[in-house]
């Protein structure tokens, strides 16, 4: 198992959606991994509108959330001159 993975909004929709046809796949790989997956609130609301746009049960990410499958450490308000800064670069 390895630790500190990031996980955006591709992988979270197919590992929840049976009908994804990277389901199988994903599911595999971030069984693999482990759990907890971190990730961030745009990624996790992405997730829960593309779940629920689609058919599925938009609250299962933030399920998955609470049950400590994923994890959200990063807070922009502490992080915001490194992230202004790396923005001026782009």
């Amino acid at each position: 198992m390895r630790r500190g993975v990031i996980v955006d909004t591709g992988p979270l929709v197919a590992y929840l959606s049976e009908r994804d046809n990277y389901h199988a796949w994903t599911r595999g790989q971030l069984e693999d991994i482990g759990f907890p997956l971190l990730t961030c609130e745009a990624v996790l609301t992405e997730t829960c509108f593309l779940i629920g746009r689609n058919g599925g049960d938009a609250g299962v990410p933030i399920e998955m959330l609470n049950r400590g499958w994923l994890s959200i450490s990063f807070d922009l308000s502490l992080e915001s001159e490194a992230v202004g800064q790396l923005m001026r670069r782009c």
